[in-house]
């Protein structure tokens, strides 16, 4: 794709046309009432803020449809149906018995950022992360506050024989070495542990093979107050956000307790921006990888010292996404599995592609 941002013209392999907001783009808005993903995903070219553009065709008077059909704009199907259901596509329900939270609720930051450009995280940033503590006070993965009684996080991260698994999680930690963090006379609550009653994995997760399906829920024993520091992060729950969670040019946010460019795990919650790698170039890089793994993937990352490490698995990959004028933080990958070599320049990493599980989320709350 390319683009000319001094007039915004733009060319894709579908049209000619100009960069402009999705919501100025009458085929642009089309296609995503037809569930047209894909053809919205290929025409993209950039973003304005938080909001995304697409290269919109010169000519509206047809709209550019997928390959499974050929109708125009003057030619649509007197009932418009929605693509069939798919392991991507939340579930109709109604909205007092979404099990998730509202917008109003998840995705926001009580305590605005004070640290500009460097490492360590805010004392109130990312407060939905959670860390996950196994026997013997261990802590050796990360997790995120989705509900007030579940957190989501990796597979591996508790099916790993290796350290068994999770007991409890921590909820509103920033720096571990000290039970009541203050930055700038901004003081947190004293973290809180909660125990875990249940663990739901998804159906096709094998241990054998952590590449693919790489997810689970942990059910909390009490439900949690949710506070300045505590509050869950937004799932991908509509079709305007989940196209926006692995765009061309797109970015994320990953933070954690893992190991650091100096080799040892950090004290103080850290964060670190990554950006979107294409499959096709990550398919290159990871040959031995099953292709058929990597729609359920977001690579992300491979520039030198910058990257998540052993210990930040489970976490999450976060941005922010605008949606009818409300802002929020939405979790679009789960750290999962990287190349070994934390921060080598060429080798991204790998996080499951929550969108394509929020069924099996809504699902699994709605019913235990």
């Amino acid at each position: 794709m390319e683009s000319d941002t001094a007039n915004e013209l733009c060319t894709t392999k579908t049209n000619n046309g100009t960069c402009v907001p999705i919501s100025e783009c009458p085929t642009a808005l089309s296609l995503l009432k037809l569930g047209d993903l894909k053809t919205i995903f290929n025409i993209s070219c950039g973003f304005e803020k938080d909001s995304p553009k697409v290269c919109c065709t010169l000519s509206e008077s047809v709209i550019v449809f997928n390959k499974n059909t050929e109708e125009t704009a003057t030619n649509r199907p007197n009932k418009v149906t929605t693509a069939k259901q798919v392991d991507y596509i939340p579930l109709i329900t109604d909205k007092p018995l979404d099990p998730l939270p509202v917008r109003e609720v998840c995705g926001k930051l009580k305590i605005q950022n004070r640290i500009y450009g460097g490492k360590n995280t805010d004392i109130g940033e990312f407060p939905w992360i959670a860390r996950l503590k196994y026997e013997n006070e261990f802590y050796g993965c990360a997790a995120s506050l989705i509900t007030d009684r579940y957190v989501i996080t990796s597979a591996h991260c508790v099916q790993d024989n290796l350290i068994g698994k999770p007991t409890s999680v921590r909820l509103g930690d920033w720096d571990e070495e000290t039970e009541i963090d203050c930055v700038e006379n901004i003081c947190n609550n004293k973290p809180v542990d909660v125990n875990i009653t249940n663990y739901f994995f998804y159906p096709e997760y094998n241990v054998q093979n952590k590449t693919v399906h790489d997810i689970a829920l942990l059910k909390l024993e009490e439900p949690v107050n949710f506070t300045d520091f505590i509050q869950p992060v937004c799932l991908p729950t509509t079709e305007y956000v989940m196209m926006q969670d692995y765009l061309q040019d797109s970015s994320y946010w990953a933070a954690g307790w893992g190991l650091t460019e100096y080799g040892q795990t950090s004290p103080i919650k850290r964060k670190v921006k990554l950006e979107a790698v294409p499959t096709k170039i990550c398919e290159g890089i990871f040959p031995l990888i099953p292709k058929t793994s990597f729609p359920y993937l977001i690579c992300a990352g491979g520039r030198e010292g910058k990257d998540t490490c052993r210990g930040d698995s489970g976490g999450p990959l976060v941005r922010q996404v605008m949606e009818n004028y409300e802002n929020n933080w939405y979790l679009f990958g789960i750290t999962s599995l990287g190349s070994g070599r934390c921060g080598t320049e060429g080798l991204p990493g790998f996080y499951t592609r929550v969108s394509k599980y929020i069924n099996w989320i809504r699902d699994i709350i709605s019913k235990n």
